[in-house]
């Protein structure tokens, strides 16, 4: 827990305050690490919003692709070739019904070795093409909060980023200016002593 004491410590590390010795790159360094945790805590919400929005495109897409595909199961009419176990296996020529009640043949992708006659779950859209299973409402949410844990880390690296650039340049300028300073002060003691 941090106390009132550590509070105002860590205040005064990252705020100049009223000191004398505070150059004007202290305060641009301390705006910007002001402005950076204020632009993190934006970023969560926004970070909220996408999600949601993409949550929103999912479940659509998925309600559409159920509204347009149907369940099925298409007979095979040739042996599969020789698939290892629980790999996806080759096309293999089926016939399966479409929704209009016209018998379709076609090639579907068996998971098994598999014989001539067997039977395999398959979806197709309306015009009786096979196609892939509509997209369920868990996975429009793993889309949704993936998008969104992406959106969160991208924004909050590029603030750090950003900070980091910011402070990377001031600290240049204040050794550049460090230099100088020592420059000048050389020349002053050389001329001194002569």
């Amino acid at each position: 827990m941090l106390s009132t004491m550590d509070l105002s410590r860590l205040v005064r590390r990252f705020w100049p305050g009223r000191s004398s010795l505070a150059r004007p790159s202290d305060w641009i360094e301390a705006g910007s690490l002001l402005i950076l945790v204020l632009l993190l805590m934006v970023a969560v919400p926004v970070a909220g919003a996408v999600g949601s929005e993409v949550y929103n495109t999912t479940s659509q897409l998925a309600q559409r692709q159920r509204d347009d595909r149907t369940p099925t199961t298409a007979t095979l009419l040739d042996p599969a070739p020789g698939v290892e176990r629980g790999a996806l296996g080759e096309l293999v020529r089926a016939s399966w019904v479409q929704p209009d009640e016209q018998v379709a043949v076609g090639k579907v992708s068996v998971r098994q070795e598999a014989a001539a006659g067997d039977r395999v779950d398959i979806w197709v859209d309306r015009s009786g093409e096979v196609t892939l299973a509509p997209m369920t409402d868990g996975g429009a949410v793993v889309a949704a909060v993936a998008t969104g844990v992406i959106a969160l880390c991208l924004g909050v690296v590029g603030l750090l980023l950003a900070y980091l650039l910011v402070r990377w340049s001031l600290d240049r300028f204040r050794l550049r200016r460090w230099a100088d300073e020592w420059t000048r002060v050389r020349v002053e003691w050389t001329t001194r002593q002569e």
